[in-house]
């Protein structure tokens, strides 16, 4: 065995076994027990609490293929269980990999032959053996592996009992086994105080993660002010000071560099420089998720410590979302590194909030073994509160100096809960203020918090400051500017630039903001903002701009919002940044950090009130490029392009700005809103604002964009498994409604080009509810007008929809002959006449498919590429699994047209999040025929995930179903059954009863299927769907 194995896997012997054999080999787990520990044996009675819940199965599959390093099976008669089967399969696939390391060591309880072991293979045979016999065999075969010290015993006095030495491996830290200079980028943290006080055990957890082999990932979560940059900060330091202790790559990144609104479009500018610094090549408009898996596969295997600072600005705010990430790239990337474990790096991060999604890795008293380890840092406590304000400049009471732990230092600590901005600022205030006068406090008048979060006491203490500075607090060489300086933060949020500051220096005056700013010589200028960084209020960043903490930027943001505030200087300033940034780098930008000025332009006209402007001189002509939607279809930059739209919303997502009282651009803000966020898989999310642009088309009577939003809302209510409505109301519309919606809008524009594809989604909707004889009639009059007329273009999805219908039949037929060739099932599934017909036309539509892919490539967008790869992927498949009893694996491996990974790429890049999963699905199906049942099981999982996050529930039904059949899961099928009857999926309930008759019953197939053949018709002309480029 590998060090590396040994660095990777969590428990040092894991059990199977049947329920009937419990009682011996719990006695064998107890005797392992006292021997390794506990927590280096795996048996599932212990861990109940980590395989309650969905993807138990899957759960002990990953304990056994990734995290043990002995598996041992017990074998009997009832050992051929199918939940034993599973496990089983499991471990076959561990030997053929793990050939040479012996990994799994079965023990025979009662003779049973098990497939897949030869009879030569070593077992343990139980015989007249005891359960501590068997179990100091398994602990002799751990000892010959390497896996333990070669001291082998130790006593423990304690228990008096023998005890074998575990062999623990961490990753090396010594210096000279290191290069002394690793890879480093680091973006500046935000400025913190220059005193750093306790937090001993935090920094301590931080340096045990560093070294423990089982975690990936460090959440830091605290409140706004409470000290995360600073206590990661220090720790910094110290690794640094120590030549980073083994790390090989540094990477600090901080979203307050860029500012810290969703607003600002992090994650796009994250992984634009992120994945190129980690030199990880991929095309710009690739799906933002699959971005952060590769970005993941990057960063893993190295010794990569891995920054991420600042989260909150990338999750939901306070409700029913509270620490879910809106960055599903982000997301993509944490679940990725907290999955697999890799233990050779370590990824920081800091958010206000927690992180939900890794609410399943987190580390506890009761899953010691977790990959994530969440510190909730707390507020200083009195002590360490008093001498922060000390070593800050309080060091008085009136005029008498006091020592750090005076109890009026921890009085003024207390009374603002610890919270270490506010200490911070109130030292430096009261030592420049008040000589250091801790009894000047009470000028403050500090309160109770204004909020949770405590964001109230600091913003009093910059109510202080303003105060002050207004006063005669300021230098007499500066004039008094600072307070002038600090108002001007108020109008950015992100770090201002010496050139942005000086349009707002410039003359003429902006009244009420820049009365006495304009025409100041440089040197008043210096010494304010000199006076500003000494009291901690200003900072220079990395790139020598100048930026102050938020709540100072809140603070005197709300100030000039207030129209009784000093006349138009929120307006006035905005627009002349507006201005500034609109005329700032190339016209037309060809990447997204060249368009970041174009987005900071929407923000800053959007505050001046300009939003005509905003959205028709900037974002529509030069973001979007008009139709052509630039950032979004070349630059793949979709959370950019929410970003933009939402600056033109009130409410997000259910309320326009009055400055733009367009209705028909309202409309469609409203779509473009609804389309992104159902792009990113925020499904949920879409629904309002796609209903809104419903409603405004329809009392414009614009009837085309009415038709294309209603026929949005049914492919919507469609994946979110609501066929159905049940009342009139459009909350409570299925998509069969919003299809007929669609239908009856379209025949309104007398445009057959409108009208056609609203027939489509319409016939498929019914054909999905299982109203085969209706959906067959309507497909079969809209062939026959398509093949009369072939003018009319359609768009690559409802093209898509079409075929899907047409291999609906082949391929039910083709799970009948997967299922009964791999389980053993007799029974008759299809006359060779029939068999015959169906496999001639899945032939056929893989023909045509493959010839639009050969001819048109270079023409079509990155949908309607991997549509059509799909679909010629499916027909293959099919093809295959009709020709042959069993599934031909050669033919399946040669067969480039079954290359189903393209396809699943292709849907990938285009960034529809909701079309993923039906790429994934035949994906793993093929997987699992060519024998790689860890992909397969990947590829279901990951399909699980996009569906369960974005409410898809019939993907999370076709997902059950897949998963059911293909890893012979009773679990899985009663969850599908479940999802299939709550969603009227009536498409799936033939192959459900297949399924069940098969894994439940283990009966023959029951052959009828008649029904789906009332009205069915072959294509007119296979060649008629070609998946045209146009209507994108």
């Amino acid at each position: 065995m590998t060090n590396e194995s040994q660095q990777t896997r969590r428990f040092l012997v894991a059990l199977s076994y049947p329920r009937e054999n419990i009682q011996f080999v719990r006695k064998v787990a107890d005797r392992l027990a006292i021997k390794l520990g506990r927590n280096r044996v795996f048996f599932d009675k212990w861990y109940e609490d980590e395989l309650l819940g969905k993807n138990g199965d899957l759960k002990l599959r990953r304990i056994y293929s990734e995290n043990s390093e002995l598996v041992v099976p017990f074998f009997s008669k009832y050992y051929r269980k199918h939940w034993c089967r599973l496990e089983w399969d499991v471990m076959r696939n561990m030997l053929i990999e793990c050939k040479n390391d012996d990994r799994v060591v079965p023990v025979s309880l009662d003779n049973t032959k098990i497939e897949g072991w030869q009879t030569i293979d070593f077992c343990i045979e139980r015989g007249r053996r005891t359960a501590n016999q068997v179990a100091d065999i398994i602990l002799e075969k751990c000892q010959n592996l390497g896996l333990l010290v070669n001291d082998d015993l130790c006593v423990d006095n304690k228990s008096d009992q023998t005890r074998i030495n575990v062999k623990t491996v961490v990753p090396e830290i010594c210096v000279n086994k290191v290069p002394k200079n690793p890879r480093i980028k680091y973006y500046a943290l935000p400025q913190c105080g220059p005193v750093f006080v306790g937090r001993k055990k935090e920094l301590s957890d931080f340096d045990n993660a560093w070294m423990d082999n089982g975690i990936a990932i460090v959440t830091l979560v605290a409140p706004a002010g409470v000290g995360k940059t600073a206590l990661i900060k220090e720790w910094l330091n110290r690794l640094k000071s120590e030549g980073w202790r083994g790390a090989k790559e540094v990477y600090i990144w901080s979203s307050f560099r860029e500012g810290s609104s969703e607003d600002k479009g992090l994650e796009d500018i994250f992984f634009e420089e992120t994945l190129e610094w980690f030199r990880v090549s991929c095309d710009k408009s690739i799906n933002i998720s699959e971005k952060g898996r590769l970005l993941a596969d990057a960063v893993i295997g190295n010794r990569t410590l891995f920054v991420l600072h600042g989260l909150e600005a990338l999750q939901y705010p306070p409700g029913q979302r509270l620490g879910l990430l809106r960055a599903p790239g982000i997301q993509s990337f944490l679940e990725q590194l907290a999955f697999i474990k890799d233990n050779s790096g370590l990824c920081v991060v800091t958010s206000c909030e927690i992180i939900a999604e890794l609410d399943e890795y987190q580390r506890s008293d009761n899953k010691p073994n977790g990959s994530a380890l969440q510190i909730n840092l707390q507020n200083l406590d009195p002590v360490n509160g008093a001498q922060l304000l000390y070593q800050l400049g309080a060091t008085k009471v009136g005029t008498t100096p006091i020592s750090f732990n005076d109890d009026e230092l921890m009085a003024a600590s207390r009374e603002v809960q610890g919270h270490a901005l506010t200490l911070s600022l109130l030292a430096r205030y009261l030592k420049k203020a008040e000589n250091g006068d801790i009894l000047c406090r009470d000028k403050i008048n500090f309160t109770v918090a204004d909020d949770a979060v405590n964001n109230g006491y600091a913003l009093k203490v910059v109510a202080a400051y303003e105060k002050w500075f207004m006063s005669d607090g300021g230098s007499s060489a500066s004039n008094g500017l600072e307070l002038d300086i600090l108002r001007l933060f108020g109008l950015f949020d992100y770090p201002a630039s010496k050139a942005s500051l000086s349009v707002l220096r410039a003359e003429p005056v902006i009244k009420g903001l820049t009365d006495r700013i304009a025409g100041r010589k440089d040197r008043e200028w210096n010494i304010a903002t000199t006076n500003l960084i000494d009291t901690g209020l200003l900072w220079y960043t990395e790139d020598q701009r100048l930026d102050t903490h938020r709540i100072v930027k809140e603070y005197f943001a709300n100030q000039l919002r207030q129209p009784k505030y000093k006349g138009r200087a929120w307006e006035e300033g905005h627009k002349r940044l507006y201005l500034y940034f609109s005329k700032l780098g190339p016209y037309l930008p060809d990447n997204l950090l060249g368009l970041d000025p174009l987005y900071q332009a929407v923000a800053h006209a959007c505050n001046a009130g300009e939003y005509e402007e905003a959205y028709e001189a900037i974002y529509l002509k030069r973001i979007l490029r008009g139709k052509t939607c630039y950032s979004t279809k070349n630059l793949g930059a979709i959370s950019s392009d929410l970003r933009a739209v939402g600056y033109f919303f009130k409410n997000k997502w259910n309320e326009i700005v009055s400055g733009l009282p367009i209705k028909n651009i309202q409309g469609w803000l409203f779509n473009e809103a609804a389309f992104s966020l159902r792009a990113l898989g925020r499904t949920d999310e879409a629904l309002e604002p796609f209903r809104i642009a419903y409603k405004i088309f329809l009392d414009l009577k614009r009837w085309r964009d009415a038709a294309a939003v209603a026929n949005n809302l049914s492919e919507i209510m469609l994946v979110m498994g609501q066929l159905e409505g049940k009342f009139d109301s459009a909350e409570e519309m299925g998509a069969i409604d919003y299809a007929e919606e669609a239908v009856k809008h379209a025949r309104k524009t007398r445009n057959q080009s409108d009208l056609h594809p609203r027939l489509i989604m319409r016939a498929y909707v019914c054909h999905q509810l299982g109203e085969f004889g209706k959906a067959n009639s309507q497909f079969r009059q809209i062939d026959l007008y398509l093949n009369k007329h072939q003018n009319v273009r359609l768009h690559p999805v409802e093209s898509y929809l079409y075929w899907d219908y047409q291999l609906a039949i082949p391929e039910l037929l083709a799970w009948r002959h997967f299922m009964a060739s791999s389980g053993n099932i007799e029974g008759e599934l299809v006359g060779n006449e029939e068999e015959v017909k169906w496999i001639q036309h899945c032939q056929l539509i893989r023909n045509q498919a493959s010839q639009i892919i050969n001819r048109d490539n270079q023409n079509l967008n990155l949908l309607s590429t991997a549509l059509i790869k799909l679909i010629e992927c499916r027909a293959s498949l099919y093809c295959v699994l009709l020709n042959h009893v069993n599934p031909n694996k050669n033919e399946i491996l040669n067969s480039t047209s079954l290359d189903l990974s393209e396809a699943v790429k292709g849907l990938k890049h285009a960034a529809q999040q909701d079309e993923i999963p039906r790429g994934l699905l035949p994906y793993a199906w093929v997987s699992w025929i060519k024998g790689d049942k860890t992909e397969s099981n990947r590829a279901l999982e990951e399909a699980f995930r996009i569906a369960d996050r974005g409410s898809m529930k019939l993907h999370i039904a076709d997902v059950l179903l897949f998963r059911a059949r293909l890893f012979r899961n009773e679990a899985d099928l009663r969850a599908a059954e479940s999802h299939i009857e709550e969603c009227e999926y009536g498409l799936r309930k033939h192959e459900l009863m297949d399924a069940k008759e098969i894994i439940l019953e283990g009966r023959k197939l029951a052959p009828a299927f008649e029904e789906l053949l009332v009205g069915y018709f072959p294509p007119l002309n296979y060649a008629r769907y070609t998946f045209p480029q146009t209507l994108n």
